[in-house]
């Protein structure tokens, strides 16, 4: 999505003035979803800014000859060309190496990300029935506002002291109506403590 970002560390024996680093990028799959305006920004950090990295020849810039953009023609190549004064190495995620990135600075692969109005792990929804075959539950509320459809639920209930736990799929919702997939996993009966 928007901003997600890759960072890769050049060994420093590779970087020197004038030195040329040539990347080679073999896409593990060519994504198919990403929407018309993908672009991905390359950037160095240098004294404690990222700043991006030309893709033109210029004296005092680090520069690439084509910027990759990880969408097509895989494997791609690029060259990197360090400028005469080697900028200082930086420090990510407490490692001090030479990084640069790669960064969706513009649209998206895949889908557009979605906010959840509530944690699916830490809100609990509560059942105003079940149906006999645990495949349709009906929740007090409105079922969209804790759930998606394609989300895991688990049943939790006590049968004769013993906790008892099923996971299903959620197939489909409307109003406060979950209608479930078949069961995905049946975990033994439990006793309670």
């Amino acid at each position: 999505q928007l901003n997600d970002t890759f960072y890769i560390a050049l060994h420093d024996a590779f970087v020197k003035p004038n030195a040329n680093i040539t990347l080679t990028f073999e896409l593990s799959r060519i994504p198919n979803l990403q929407s018309s305006d993908i672009t991905i920004t390359w950037e160095m950090e240098e004294q404690g800014e990222w700043k991006i990295i030309a893709t033109k020849e210029s004296a005092n810039q680090l520069w690439m000859n084509s910027a990759p953009q990880l969408i097509k023609n895989s494997p791609m190549t690029t060259t990197l060309k360090f400028p005469q004064q080697v900028p200082s190495p930086s420090t990510v995620n407490g490692e001090t190496r030479y990084w640069i990135r790669a960064r969706i600075t513009q649209g998206l692969y895949g889908q557009a990300s979605t906010i959840r109005k509530y944690a699916i792990y830490n809100e609990v929804a509560i059942v105003d029935s079940v149906a006999n075959d645990n495949k349709t539950i009906s929740i007090v509320g409105t079922a969209s506002d804790f759930f998606k459809v394609g989300d895991i639920i688990r049943l939790v209930w006590l049968e004769n002291n013993n906790e008892k736990r099923e996971e299903y799929k959620i197939q489909s919702l409307s109003n406060n109506q979950l209608n479930l997939e078949t069961l995905i996993t049946n975990p033994q009966a439990k006793a309670k403590s």
